[in-house]
């Protein structure tokens, strides 16, 4: 993206410094939240825009999850989106401990990115959301699911002590002796 037309996108001036670059950014994407009453646009031009400017603006600081905002929506759009595999990661951490159903709608997603471990960490993460619901999307998905995935969730409920009768269930017809002898270990 050229700089001109990313500050285009963000509605800034070409000579604005990099902190109020960060701000403004920051309160773009509070004011497109959907629970601010916001309308879903195009955040990836958004994020590619906010890039574009910081990488011009001199040294670039490591970026992590959080400096893209806090939001469940924030969250789960780096999470599905980010190129880079470890901020990915760090986002779906991240929504597994807010402990909220529409995070588990951005985890769904991360179940199938491409790099193993945000694939994982998406499965074992998705335990850590409270609600009926889960367990029905995870039993829904279960034959999508790899072997790690499908074998890191039965470890985290039984760690956790949380109860999945369905998936459980699921598991314990599993072809693969790996995942059965784990189901058969989760007290029912």
């Amino acid at each position: 993206m050229r700089l001109r037309d990313a500050y285009r996108i963000l509605g800034l001036e070409p000579n604005t410094q990099r902190d109020q670059v960060t701000a403004h950014y920051r309160e773009l994407v509070k004011q497109m939240h959907p629970d601010a009453g916001g309308v879903i646009v195009d955040v990836g031009r958004l994020v590619e825009a906010y890039r574009t400017i910081i990488a011009h603006t001199g040294a670039a600081k490591p970026h992590r999850a959080s400096s893209f905002g806090s939001s469940i929506f924030s969250l789960g759009k780096l999470a599905t989106s980010s190129g880079e595999a470890a901020l990915r990661k760090q986002a779906v951490q991240q929504l597994a401990q807010r402990k909220r159903y529409a995070g588990a709608v951005f985890l769904k997603q991360a179940l199938f990115d491409t790099d193993a471990g945000v694939a994982y960490a998406a499965a074992t993460g998705m335990i850590s959301i409270p609600g009926a619901q889960v367990e029905r999307d995870l039993v829904s998905l279960y034959e999508q699911l790899s072997v790690r995935q499908r074998s890191g969730i039965l470890r985290e409920l039984r760690r956790q002590g949380r109860a999945m009768p369905r998936f459980v269930a699921y598991a314990t017809a599993d072809t693969i002796p790996e995942i059965r002898n784990l189901a058969q270990e989760i007290p029912r």
